[in-house]
């Protein structure tokens, strides 16, 4: 170990113990901490996550604080279950030797002031405890160039800056050189933004115009970087007015200023960045339930201690859950041959009535609380999962009539949304008492009934037979329709009809209920038996104002309205339009006489490949 390395490892053993005696002996006063606050991760909403920095006056990390050491304000409202966790975050480093012609002034030892800071680098960045690899990213640029950039490893800085050899040419000034620099602050991480530090080692430098600086301290501040400037001087330098736009630039960016020192070193700074690896991660789940920018105020408090941050604003999305039906029955009937049961024992005795809730507004959270409602009163409360399953009891009604169903959902941010009144038939059937005491005498006379209409089916079967066998036999025609079931039934006129072109098939009517459309016959209305077609391939929503809105569900190969791909929010349909879900295609067609809609494709669009 070199005499520079010895001497800069002494250092921090006695700087840490005079730390540890100061720590132990100072009265208790009221500290005034500073905090670093990054920008909220809100791609968890409605979890929301923050990383915090807590540092003292000399900008030392203030370790072992707890959840009920941290409030967080959200739009004036505090936040509750805070989660807090001390991690390592590690830091962005961009340290800048300005190798101009003041840096290769030699001492009466004869070294240059670019060897001492070569030096103070290269023992700082051979400390094991200063050197975790893969935590850390770092830069390292001169003005004879880029020497690296991005790098995980502080060993591989200092055997880049062991061979360098600078030129003392000046070839870039000093301000140009640092807002060069400020680039590689800017560049994205793969990783979550890291904290920011650069450290600016130069000789006096010329003043710059105002612009200059502004730029600088206004890009440092847009990338949160701090600027520690390490002035090269002789003493007599100390008093120029140069050095005030260091101490300026330092002071306006959250860094610090120092004058080297050979027997101080840039210890002071070195522990400042270091602190910063470690800070506390902050998770809540937020109230905001309306989209647009919300603010954010972090506060951090101990018995000796109490500081608030500036406003942080995040925007967010935030829409009402969407609800609908799957498969919802038109008709229920309870029917029994026995006349002696009783009406509540007639079987089905419950019907499981099922929902699908979707987010449109991409943030999937949980359900606070779902409702079926029949005739408007509740029937069934979910306060727990499952929330999209429903068991309507049906023992309770005494005789056939229409009944209506609704469903209301509730989520986490208290958001509510309810699906559109879907009418059921419900009929109740058991024969009067009267026949049961028949039964016996009315068994021979069907028996003689049945014999007697199973002589003329087979009669009128044979004399068929024989007039077949004069026609000539017609080619056969095979034709593989793959939807298995294109009827909805409803006693109610169709406010819209599909009409099946490939395969062609019957109208299918549309009654103002919502329409799920998909290969999985236990998921869709409308089952489409093609492999080109999803399990749950899209949903025809029913509007409120009585249009049909046709929504995609994730499927690979889209669906297509009029050879137009149908966007992740939905399409309303309009007379006429042309479907396509995958090699199914429906035309939408809505009752009356009204002109067939002209439909225009563009020399370079189609439709999806087939």
């Amino acid at each position: 170990m070199g005499v520079a390395a010895r001497r800069f490892l002494s250092r921090r053993r006695w700087g840490n113990f005079g730390l540890l005696l100061v720590l132990t002996l100072r009265p208790a006063v009221q500290l005034q901490p500073s905090l670093s606050v990054s920008e909220p991760n809100t791609q968890a909403f409605p979890t929301i996550s923050l990383r915090i920095g807590v540092s003292d006056e000399a900008g030392r990390r203030i370790p072992g604080l707890r959840a009920e050491n941290f409030r967080i304000l959200e739009d004036d409202r505090p936040v509750d279950d805070l989660v807090v966790e001390e991690v390592l975050v590690g830091t962005r480093q961009v340290y800048v030797i300005n190798t101009a012609p003041g840096l290769g002034v030699r001492d009466s030892h004869g070294r240059t002031r670019f060897d001492y800071a070569k030096g103070e680098l290269l023992d700082y960045w051979r400390d094991p405890d200063n050197s975790l690899i893969g935590v850390d990213d770092l830069s390292l640029l001169t003005a004879d160039g880029l020497l690296i950039q991005h790098s995980s490893s502080a060993a591989e800085l200092a055997a880049v800056l062991d061979q360098m050899e600078p030129t003392f040419e000046g070839s870039i000034s000093g301000f140009d050189l640092l807002l060069l620099a400020l680039d590689f602050s800017d560049d994205p991480l793969e990783a979550e933004a890291l904290p920011s530090s650069l450290v600016f080692m130069t000789p006096l430098i010329e003043t710059p115009r105002d612009l200059p600086l502004a730029n600088a301290i206004s890009r440092a501040n847009d990338s949160a970087t701090a600027i520690y400037a390490v002035l090269f001087s002789s003493p007599e330098g100390l008093d120029l007015p140069e050095v005030e736009t260091l101490k300026e630039l330092a002071a306006s960016t959250g860094g610090q200023f120092l004058a080297f020192d050979p027997d101080g070193g840039i210890e002071a700074i070195a522990d400042r960045i270091l602190n910063q690896r470690y800070q506390y991660e902050v998770t809540f789940s937020s109230r905001a339930d309306t989209s647009g920018i919300h603010l954010l105020q972090i506060q951090v408090s101990n018995d000796e201690f109490e500081s608030s941050s500036s406003l942080v604003r995040y925007e967010i999305n935030v829409q009402a859950p969407e609800v609908a039906f799957i498969q919802p029955p038109n008709e229920i009937i309870r029917q029994t041959d026995d006349p002696e049961i009783e009406l509540e024992a007639i079987s089905p005795t419950s019907f499981d009535v099922q929902i699908l809730t979707t987010f449109p507004d991409g943030h999937v959270r949980s359900i606070r609380r779902s409702s079926l409602l029949v005739d408007e009163e509740v029937v069934d409360v979910r306060r727990e999962a499952p929330f999209d399953r429903f068991e309507w009891d049906l023992t309770e009604y005494r005789q056939s009539g229409p009944h209506i169903l609704r469903v209301l959902v509730e989520d986490s941010l208290g958001l509510q949304a309810e699906t559109i009144k879907h009418p059921v038939q419900l009929v109740i059937s058991r024969p009067e008492q009267g026949l049961s005491a028949l039964r016996p005498a009315l068994d021979s006379v069907v028996a003689v009934l049945a014999v007697i209409v199973a002589g003329m089916v087979l009669v009128i079967g044979l004399t068929t037979l024989v007039r077949r066998a004069a026609l000539p036999e017609p080619a056969a025609v095979v034709r593989l329709n793959p939807i298995k079931r294109t009827r909805l039934r409803s006693a109610a006129p169709p406010e819209a009809l599909l009409i099946p072109l490939r395969p062609a098939g019957d109208p299918i009517p549309l009654t103002g209920v919502d329409v799920v459309l998909g290969r999985d016959a236990s998921l869709a209305a409308i089952v489409l038996d093609d492999p080109s077609v999803e399990r749950m391939h899209a949903r025809l929503i029913r509007q409120a104002d009585g249009d049909y809105l046709l929504r995609d569900q994730g499927s690979v190969a889209g669906s297509w309205i009029n050879y137009e791909l149908v966007p992740k929010s939905g399409r309303r349909l309009q007379h006429g339009d042309h479907i396509q879900l995958g090699r199914v295609e429906f035309r939408f067609q809505l009752p009356g006489d009204r002109p067939p809609r002209e439909i225009r494709i563009s020399p370079d669009e189609g439709p999806p490949a087939a």
